[in-house]
């Protein structure tokens, strides 16, 4: 797919989430702002981070119009996803995290994944599973995979969801168990879900996880 002019509409909305990561946030931020698909909006949640990352994605946002970035108290998780949420434009949502990467066809091979199978929800592989298989699931076949962690799990990460799928959902804004509170509800509803195995994501493990 050849590059997309960005235009007053994103197609789609990817949000992040920093905390203390500056050791590893500007690789993340390359690597969507090198994406193979242009036509997106960047939002960058600062959760309140103590060292030098929120001065980081100021940067980077001074230096590229498709990045929104939001300065914030610390909160959990959920609390932080949902400010980015809150003022999304796009038609789709994708997340990644800070100190991940991801491949640089990695938005394009979501987003044509979900309109080429007109899905809801679209997954790619990970790094811990790449497997060249194709799969359009209904709601019950799509739980059924992610209940037993067959191919993918309830990361939001590898993921890229229609915007109508958060309407009346958000995170949870107490505690830590975001992902699994919210990622069931939205494979529930989704009328329709492409998978397709090939990994463009890659959750990095390193001393600084938490």
């Amino acid at each position: 797919m050849e590059n997309l002019v960005m235009d007053k509409s994103p197609e789609i909305s990817v949000i992040m989430l920093t905390y203390n990561r500056e050791k590893f946030v500007g690789r993340m931020i390359e690597c969507i702002l090198t994406q193979t698909y242009t036509n997106f909006e960047f939002i960058i949640v600062d959760n309140g981070s103590e060292d030098q990352s929120g001065k980081i994605v100021d940067s980077y946002g001074n230096q590229d119009s498709r990045i929104h970035v939001i300065h914030r108290e610390r909160g959990n998780i959920g609390s932080g996803r949902n400010a980015g949420l809150d003022i999304a434009k796009g038609r789709y949502i994708a997340f990644v995290d800070d100190d991940d990467i991801c491949e640089s066809d990695f938005l394009e091979f979501l987003y044509k994944l979900a309109e080429e199978n007109m899905a809801d929800v679209a997954i790619c592989g990970a790094t811990w599973a790449d497997i060249d298989e194709k799969r359009v699931m209904n709601a019950e076949q799509a739980m059924e995979t992610l209940l037993w962690r067959k191919n993918y799990n309830v990361a939001f990460p590898t993921k890229m969801f229609r915007k109508e799928m958060f309407e009346g959902y958000r995170f949870m804004e107490t505690g830590k168990f975001d992902d699994i509170y919210l990622m069931p509800k939205m494979i529930a509803m989704a009328k329709r879900v492409a998978y397709h195995g090939l990994s463009k994501y890659h959750f990095e493990r390193h001393n600084e996880n938490n």
